[in-house]
């Protein structure tokens, strides 16, 4: 697993890259695994349902949310869209 610190409210979240091997650990200290796994997630971008075979990405939002991205390549390039620019 790749550098992860975790941001809500003062810390720092950076989750640059996540291996299948820790991704439920990650989704569960998140607060998000149980919501996944019940069908109840959906792709911030496209609605779709997320599962844990098509999450792509995991995002912060506004207000400290959590946002999830699905493994669509639309998607994908519309959630990091304005970040190139920064």
């Amino acid at each position: 697993m790749s550098s992860i610190k975790t941001s809500f409210g003062q810390q720092h979240l950076d989750l640059p890259a996540i291996h299948d091997w820790h991704l439920k650990e990650v989704l569960r200290d998140l607060g998000i695994l149980e919501e996944i796994q019940a069908g109840q997630a959906t792709c911030n971008t496209c609605k779709k349902k997320v599962t844990l075979e098509n999450l792509s990405a995991i995002k912060l939002g506004p207000k400290q949310t959590i946002l999830l991205i699905c493994d669509s390549i639309e998607c994908l390039g519309t959630a990091w869209a304005g970040e190139a620019r920064r």
